[in-house]
């Protein structure tokens, strides 16, 4: 790769099947002539980079006077080649590969050129032409995250979330786009500087990598869908089994920062998946860096996809958090949900009969059948016909006045012997 790294914007480079150099096996050249206008206003200068999916070159918008911009050329070197001005593409899959990565790339031009993000590359103007497609950019100045890591091996704590934070804030307004940068790396995260006349450094997200997959789909080379170390598994076609998600962007970002805070490219997914080896940042970069920060990239380093931070806001939360919600770096977000569980529990508990339809109160039973069910009639036994009940001054029966006397008067106890006459006065 040819590249200014001190006023350039990019490029990821991919090995080339035509060797070194900018010129083609054949002798052509691979880039456009200083001087060529492009979409009639915008006037070829120096190369500012390229790579294995495009052209960056330096140029002046002729409808603006003084007007310096950038203006990125599609090139996927694998499976197209220049004829004059125009690309050209062999027949066969590459063929395909390539028209389609071109419409990938100017559906993408066109999304980015709806966006206004300042940690966004800001995308002016695209068009079509010679067969390929441009997009036109703002020129910055600065230097790419790859060399500043080259170049200061002790990058400071306050530096690196200068840069997170705005960082998740681009992505969070990318992913309320549906839009995923898909290629995040120490490559593709441009840090300008002396913004504002001021020593503030901005970092920008850079070279978008859409086209890049749907050109690796087509041919399914995994040299062109994923960068190793920064690609999660799910961008791995052999291995992918979710759908893009935030979560995508979120494990490349994590693992452009664990190269910041250890110096070293983390392992390629594809071989985590066996047997996951990859050291932690806490473990490798303790007391340089906060514990929070560093369980922070390891959380978004998560190989499954849905035990990563779900989005840029989550990540941003957990930067928030107080030190005793982060003890357990990786838990933490459950502790929610064991929340919300227990409630739930608690207010079924307390409305059984809402909850439960089989468990009824008794009493609630009896009232609901009550009211539910219509009287059922009662079926009474014949009774003997009663005699008339008796007049006042009727004599009453011996049974019936027994009968009284045992219901109505202490009943005597054992029969008493007659008692014996009292004897008369007269002595015989």
């Amino acid at each position: 790769m040819t590249t200014d790294p001190f006023n350039s914007v990019y490029m990821n480079p991919s090995p080339s099947p035509r060797g070194n150099g900018d010129v083609d096996a054949d002798g052509e050249n691979r880039e456009l002539p200083p001087g060529t206008v492009l979409g009639q206003r915008y006037r070829l200068g120096k190369k500012l980079g390229s790579g294995g999916f495009g052209i960056v070159y330096e140029a002046e918008n002729l409808s603006i006077r003084n007007s310096c911009v950038a203006v990125k050329e599609f090139f996927p070197e694998r499976y197209a080649y220049r004829r004059g001005l125009k690309l050209t593409s062999p027949q066969g899959k590459g063929r395909e590969a390539f028209k389609h990565g071109v419409e990938a790339f100017a559906r993408e031009a066109q999304l980015l050129s709806g966006l206004h993000h300042a940690n966004i590359v800001p995308v002016k103007d695209y068009f079509q032409e010679n067969d390929t497609a441009y997009l036109v950019m703002t020129r910055l100045h600065g230097r790419m995250l790859e060399s500043i890591i080259d170049g200061d091996k002790n990058i400071g704590e306050a530096r690196i979330r200068a840069w997170l934070l705005p960082l998740l804030s681009a992505l969070q307004t990318l992913h309320a786009k549906g839009i995923y940068h898909m290629d995040i790396s120490p490559r593709n995260v441009f840090i300008c500087d002396h913004v504002k006349a001021s020593n503030e450094e901005v970092p920008v997200l850079i070279d978008f990598g859409a086209a890049r997959q749907v050109v690796g789909q087509e041919s399914q080379s995994m040299a062109d869908i994923a960068n190793p170390g920064y690609s999660p598994i799910e961008l791995y076609g052999q291995y992918s089994t979710a759908s893009l998600t935030p979560a995508t962007d979120i494990y490349s970002l994590g693992a452009t920062l664990y190269h910041v805070v250890t110096g070293n490219r983390p392992a390629a997914a594809p071989d985590r998946a066996a047997n996951d080896r990859l050291r932690r940042a806490a473990d490798v970069a303790p007391g340089r860096y906060s514990q929070e920060l560093l369980a922070s990239i390891d959380i978004a380093m998560a190989f499954a996809h849905n035990a990563r931070f779900a989005d840029a806001a989550a990540w941003r939360t957990y930067l928030e958090l107080p030190p005793e919600e982060k003890k357990q770096p990786l838990k933490w977000y459950w502790k929610s949900l064991i929340w919300m569980l227990v409630l739930l529990g608690l207010i079924t508990l307390i409305n059984v009969p809402i909850f439960s339809p089989d468990v009824v109160d008794p009493e609630t039973l009896e009232r609901s059948e009550g009211e539910a069910q219509p009287p059922q009639p009662v079926e009474v036994e014949p009774q003997p016909p009663q005699p008339p009940p008796p007049q006042e001054g009727d004599a009453q029966p011996p049974e019936s006045q027994a009968g009284t006397a045992q219901s109505t008067e202490p009943q005597e106890s054992e029969a008493q012997p007659p008692e014996a006459p009292e004897p008369d006065g007269s002595g015989g």
